[in-house]
Protein backbone atom coordinates (compact mmCIF):
# COMPACT_ATOMS: atom_id res chain seq x y z
CA UNK A 1 0.00 0.00 0.00
CA UNK A 2 1.62 3.26 -0.87
CA UNK A 3 1.75 5.98 1.10
CA UNK A 4 -1.23 7.86 -1.49
CA UNK A 5 -3.22 5.19 -0.16
CA UNK A 6 -2.44 5.29 3.25
CA UNK A 7 -3.03 8.83 3.87
CA UNK A 8 -6.99 8.03 1.93
CA UNK A 9 -7.16 5.15 4.71
CA UNK A 10 -6.34 7.90 7.47
CA UNK A 11 -8.38 10.35 6.20
CA UNK A 12 -11.27 8.38 5.33
CA UNK A 13 -11.23 7.00 9.06
CA UNK A 14 -10.90 9.90 10.53
CA UNK A 15 -14.11 11.72 8.75
CA UNK A 16 -16.13 8.63 9.98
CA UNK A 17 -15.14 9.35 13.74
CA UNK A 18 -12.79 6.07 13.74
CA UNK A 19 -9.10 6.83 14.54
CA UNK A 20 -6.51 4.18 13.91
CA UNK A 21 -3.09 3.48 15.98
CA UNK A 22 -0.10 3.01 13.41
CA UNK A 23 -0.20 -1.07 14.44
CA UNK A 24 -3.95 -0.69 13.21
CA UNK A 25 -2.50 0.80 9.73
CA UNK A 26 0.10 -1.66 9.39
CA UNK A 27 -2.53 -4.57 9.94
CA UNK A 28 -4.96 -2.55 7.14
CA UNK A 29 -0.97 -2.50 4.65
CA UNK A 30 -0.90 -6.27 5.27
CA UNK A 31 -4.03 -7.05 5.05
CA UNK A 32 -4.59 -5.44 1.33
CA UNK A 33 -1.16 -6.92 0.33
CA UNK A 34 -2.42 -10.72 0.96
CA UNK A 35 -5.89 -9.67 -0.56
CA UNK A 36 -4.28 -8.17 -3.94
CA UNK A 37 -2.15 -11.30 -3.88
CA UNK A 38 -4.26 -14.09 -3.00
CA UNK A 39 -6.96 -12.27 -5.51
CA UNK A 40 -4.97 -13.10 -8.27
CA UNK A 41 -5.11 -17.02 -7.50
CA UNK A 42 -7.94 -17.29 -6.10
CA UNK A 43 -11.25 -14.35 -7.41
CA UNK A 44 -11.71 -13.75 -3.58
CA UNK A 45 -13.06 -10.23 -4.99
CA UNK A 46 -14.83 -8.15 -7.99
CA UNK A 47 -13.23 -5.26 -6.43
CA UNK A 48 -9.59 -5.14 -8.10
CA UNK A 49 -8.72 -1.29 -8.16
CA UNK A 50 -6.04 -0.53 -5.07
CA UNK A 51 -8.31 3.40 -4.41
CA UNK A 52 -11.62 1.12 -4.47
CA UNK A 53 -10.06 -1.81 -2.45
CA UNK A 54 -9.37 0.73 0.86
CA UNK A 55 -12.56 3.42 -0.20
CA UNK A 56 -15.50 0.21 -1.03
CA UNK A 57 -13.87 -2.33 1.27
CA UNK A 58 -12.11 -0.92 4.11
CA UNK A 59 -14.04 2.54 4.64
CA UNK A 60 -17.13 1.08 3.87
CA UNK A 61 -16.97 -2.07 6.38
CA UNK A 62 -15.83 0.51 9.01
CA UNK A 63 -18.94 2.50 8.25
CA UNK A 64 -21.22 -0.26 10.26
CA UNK A 65 -19.78 1.69 13.55
CA UNK A 66 -21.85 4.92 12.32
CA UNK A 67 -24.75 2.49 13.67
CA UNK A 68 -24.30 1.05 16.49
CA UNK A 69 -21.06 0.41 19.22
CA UNK A 70 -18.38 -2.47 18.51
CA UNK A 71 -16.54 -1.54 22.11
CA UNK A 72 -17.43 -3.54 25.34
CA UNK A 73 -16.36 -6.62 23.44
CA UNK A 74 -19.72 -7.81 21.38
CA UNK A 75 -19.50 -11.20 20.03
CA UNK A 76 -20.50 -10.81 16.57
CA UNK A 77 -21.16 -12.92 13.50
CA UNK A 78 -20.35 -11.77 9.89
CA UNK A 79 -22.56 -14.14 7.31
CA UNK A 80 -21.73 -14.01 3.98
CA UNK A 81 -18.05 -12.83 4.85
CA UNK A 82 -17.14 -13.39 0.88
CA UNK A 83 -12.85 -11.77 1.44
CA UNK A 84 -13.73 -10.46 5.38
CA UNK A 85 -16.27 -7.88 4.71
CA UNK A 86 -17.21 -6.30 7.06
CA UNK A 87 -15.36 -8.32 9.24
CA UNK A 88 -11.68 -7.86 9.34
CA UNK A 89 -11.64 -3.87 9.24
CA UNK A 90 -13.92 -3.76 12.63
CA UNK A 91 -12.17 -6.13 14.30
CA UNK A 92 -8.65 -4.41 13.33
CA UNK A 93 -10.20 -1.29 14.49
CA UNK A 94 -12.19 -3.07 17.47
CA UNK A 95 -9.88 -5.76 18.76
CA UNK A 96 -11.99 -6.47 21.57
CA UNK A 97 -14.91 -7.91 19.56
CA UNK A 98 -15.33 -11.62 19.07
CA UNK A 99 -15.89 -12.12 15.54
CA UNK A 100 -16.96 -14.96 13.75
CA UNK A 101 -17.21 -15.16 10.16
CA UNK A 102 -19.20 -17.27 7.84
CA UNK A 103 -18.58 -18.14 4.54
CA UNK A 104 -19.59 -21.19 2.16
CA UNK A 105 -16.50 -21.09 -0.27
CA UNK A 106 -14.22 -23.06 1.12
CA UNK A 107 -11.35 -21.04 -0.64
CA UNK A 108 -12.71 -18.02 0.83
CA UNK A 109 -12.33 -19.68 4.12
CA UNK A 110 -8.75 -20.92 4.18
CA UNK A 111 -7.54 -17.08 3.07
CA UNK A 112 -9.61 -15.66 5.95
CA UNK A 113 -7.94 -18.27 8.51
CA UNK A 114 -4.68 -17.21 6.66
CA UNK A 115 -5.25 -13.52 7.54
CA UNK A 116 -6.27 -14.35 11.04
CA UNK A 117 -3.13 -16.23 11.44
CA UNK A 118 -0.93 -12.95 9.66
CA UNK A 119 -2.69 -10.20 11.93
CA UNK A 120 -2.94 -11.92 14.68
CA UNK A 121 -6.75 -11.49 15.40
CA UNK A 122 -7.08 -13.19 18.84
CA UNK A 123 -10.66 -13.83 19.19
CA UNK A 124 -11.81 -14.24 15.33
CA UNK A 125 -12.34 -17.46 13.57
CA UNK A 126 -14.39 -18.35 10.12
CA UNK A 127 -16.12 -21.05 9.44
CA UNK A 128 -17.41 -22.52 6.14
CA UNK A 129 -20.68 -23.66 6.24
CA UNK A 130 -24.14 -22.32 4.64
CA UNK A 131 -25.81 -20.13 7.06
CA UNK A 132 -28.84 -21.56 7.15
CA UNK A 133 -27.15 -24.77 8.22
CA UNK A 134 -25.09 -22.68 11.05
CA UNK A 135 -28.25 -21.29 12.12
CA UNK A 136 -30.58 -24.49 12.62
CA UNK A 137 -27.45 -25.63 14.78
CA UNK A 138 -28.59 -25.25 18.36
CA UNK A 139 -25.46 -24.59 19.53
CA UNK A 140 -25.23 -21.05 17.53
CA UNK A 141 -28.49 -19.85 18.07
CA UNK A 142 -29.60 -16.91 19.76
CA UNK A 143 -25.84 -16.14 20.90
CA UNK A 144 -24.89 -13.42 19.15
CA UNK A 145 -24.94 -9.69 20.21
CA UNK A 146 -24.15 -8.41 16.28
CA UNK A 147 -24.85 -9.98 13.05
CA UNK A 148 -23.40 -8.20 9.94
CA UNK A 149 -23.99 -8.88 6.56
CA UNK A 150 -23.07 -6.95 3.64
CA UNK A 151 -24.83 -7.21 -0.16
CA UNK A 152 -25.54 -11.05 0.30
CA UNK A 153 -29.19 -11.46 -0.35
CA UNK A 154 -32.73 -9.28 0.12
CA UNK A 155 -33.65 -8.11 3.41
CA UNK A 156 -36.33 -10.68 3.82
CA UNK A 157 -33.73 -13.05 3.20
CA UNK A 158 -31.45 -12.20 5.21
CA UNK A 159 -33.97 -11.21 8.34
CA UNK A 160 -33.76 -15.74 7.72
CA UNK A 161 -30.32 -16.29 8.03
CA UNK A 162 -29.56 -13.39 10.96
CA UNK A 163 -32.23 -13.22 13.43
CA UNK A 164 -32.31 -16.87 14.86
CA UNK A 165 -28.46 -16.21 15.57
CA UNK A 166 -29.21 -12.94 17.49
CA UNK A 167 -30.10 -12.67 21.03
CA UNK A 168 -32.44 -11.03 22.17
CA UNK A 169 -31.49 -7.31 22.76
CA UNK A 170 -29.33 -8.09 20.01
CA UNK A 171 -28.50 -5.90 16.46
CA UNK A 172 -29.11 -7.25 12.56
CA UNK A 173 -26.93 -4.55 11.07
CA UNK A 174 -27.36 -5.19 7.02
CA UNK A 175 -25.39 -2.90 4.64
CA UNK A 176 -27.33 -1.87 1.78
CA UNK A 177 -27.19 0.71 -1.30
CA UNK A 178 -29.87 1.87 -3.33
CA UNK A 179 -33.64 0.34 -4.16
CA UNK A 180 -34.62 0.14 -0.53
CA UNK A 181 -38.23 0.65 -0.30
CA UNK A 182 -39.43 -2.68 -1.66
CA UNK A 183 -36.77 -4.54 0.60
CA UNK A 184 -37.55 -2.98 3.62
CA UNK A 185 -41.54 -3.67 3.47
CA UNK A 186 -40.85 -7.18 2.67
CA UNK A 187 -38.16 -7.57 5.24
CA UNK A 188 -40.11 -5.90 8.16
CA UNK A 189 -42.20 -8.31 7.41
CA UNK A 190 -39.89 -11.08 7.72
CA UNK A 191 -38.85 -9.55 10.97
CA UNK A 192 -42.01 -9.94 12.67
CA UNK A 193 -41.89 -13.51 12.11
CA UNK A 194 -38.57 -14.20 13.29
CA UNK A 195 -38.71 -12.10 16.59
CA UNK A 196 -37.38 -8.77 15.30
CA UNK A 197 -38.16 -5.09 14.37
CA UNK A 198 -36.98 -2.92 11.97
CA UNK A 199 -35.09 -0.03 14.03
CA UNK A 200 -33.91 2.15 11.80
CA UNK A 201 -32.96 2.67 8.21
CA UNK A 202 -29.68 4.89 8.64
CA UNK A 203 -28.36 6.74 5.56
CA UNK A 204 -24.88 7.73 5.56
CA UNK A 205 -21.90 8.74 2.95
CA UNK A 206 -18.69 6.66 3.10
CA UNK A 207 -15.70 9.12 2.53
CA UNK A 208 -14.81 9.78 -1.00
CA UNK A 209 -17.97 6.86 -2.40
CA UNK A 210 -20.39 9.09 -4.36
CA UNK A 211 -22.80 6.99 -3.93
CA UNK A 212 -25.01 6.67 -1.12
CA UNK A 213 -25.07 4.14 1.97
CA UNK A 214 -27.92 2.77 3.96
CA UNK A 215 -27.43 0.94 6.98
CA UNK A 216 -30.59 -1.18 8.12
CA UNK A 217 -31.03 -1.82 12.03
CA UNK A 218 -33.01 -4.83 12.84
CA UNK A 219 -33.47 -5.19 16.78
CA UNK A 220 -34.26 -8.47 17.99
CA UNK A 221 -37.21 -8.58 20.37
CA UNK A 222 -38.30 -12.13 21.25
CA UNK A 223 -36.95 -15.16 20.23
CA UNK A 224 -36.94 -16.77 16.73
CA UNK A 225 -39.35 -19.58 16.12
CA UNK A 226 -36.78 -22.91 16.05
CA UNK A 227 -38.06 -23.86 12.82
CA UNK A 228 -36.20 -21.56 11.20
CA UNK A 229 -33.67 -20.99 9.24
CA UNK A 230 -35.40 -23.26 6.92
CA UNK A 231 -33.24 -25.84 4.91
CA UNK A 232 -30.88 -24.24 2.80
CA UNK A 233 -32.02 -23.10 -0.32
CA UNK A 234 -35.58 -22.48 0.77
CA UNK A 235 -34.77 -18.90 2.25
CA UNK A 236 -34.30 -17.51 -1.09
CA UNK A 237 -37.11 -19.45 -3.10
CA UNK A 238 -39.70 -18.65 -0.43
CA UNK A 239 -39.21 -15.82 1.03
CA UNK A 240 -41.01 -14.50 4.31
CA UNK A 241 -41.71 -11.49 3.70
CA UNK A 242 -43.06 -12.14 -0.02
CA UNK A 243 -46.22 -12.89 -0.93
CA UNK A 244 -45.99 -16.08 -2.85
CA UNK A 245 -48.02 -17.02 -5.48
CA UNK A 246 -49.38 -20.47 -6.26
Amino acid sequence: MNQKLKSLLKEGTTRLGVKITDNQEMAFELYFEELKKENEKLSLTSITDDREIVVKHFLDSLSCSMACGFSGGPKVVDIGTGAGFPGIPLKIVYPGAELTMLDSSNKKVKFLLGIIERLNLKGASAVCCRVEEYGINKNNREIFDLVLARAVAPLSVLMEYALPLLKVGGLFLAQKSRGLEKEICEGEEAAKVLGGRIKEVKEISVPFLESKRYLVVTEKIFPSPEKYPRRTGIPTKRPLGRKQSF
